[in-house]
């Protein structure tokens, strides 16, 4: 009878470290508010929000930690409003390698992100600095003129 109370302990003390143990690893907390999601960021803590702007909505993930940098998933999921070459960009994904206890919008600075939609919206960038400049290539040669 103490064989059978034995194996049942050790068992139930098992599947209580195994619940534990995905708790801390698996768990990701989803906020319904910035405020939430920036207390997690400020700790890089795993959580998730979603962001619904304006002209798009958003999707935020906090990876963890590595290498003293706080990783943050960010998922452009859909364009409301604005130009139609962002609507290409939809689902695409970059990781945002912050530092730990900073408290910004990591596709605020595409410097420290990388993935797909960084390098989607880059582009975009550059046509729109190259259409411009095309637009006003003698508005700009005379400007340059004035400095010479």
């Amino acid at each position: 009878m103490n064989q059978k109370r034995l194996w049942l302990v050790r068992a139930g003390i098992t599947i209580l470290v195994l619940i534990f143990l995905t708790g801390v690893f698996f768990y990701t907390k989803k906020c319904g508010s910035l405020a939430c999601f920036n207390t997690y960021l400020e700790k890089c803590n795993k959580a998730r929000f979603v962001n619904d702007v304006k002209d798009s909505i958003w999707h935020y993930s906090i990876e963890g930690v590595k290498s003293d940098k706080c990783i943050v998933n960010v998922v452009l999921m859909t364009v409301k409003e604005g130009s139609a070459d962002l609507v290409a960009l939809e689902n695409q994904k970059m990781d945002c390698y912050l530092n730990i206890g900073e408290v910004v919008d990591p596709k605020n600075d595409l410097n420290k992100c990388h993935g797909e939609l960084r390098e989607g919206i880059q582009n975009i960038m550059i046509q729109k600095m190259h259409a411009y400049i095309m637009q006003n290539v003698g508005k700009i040669s005379e400007e340059l003129s004035k400095i010479i």
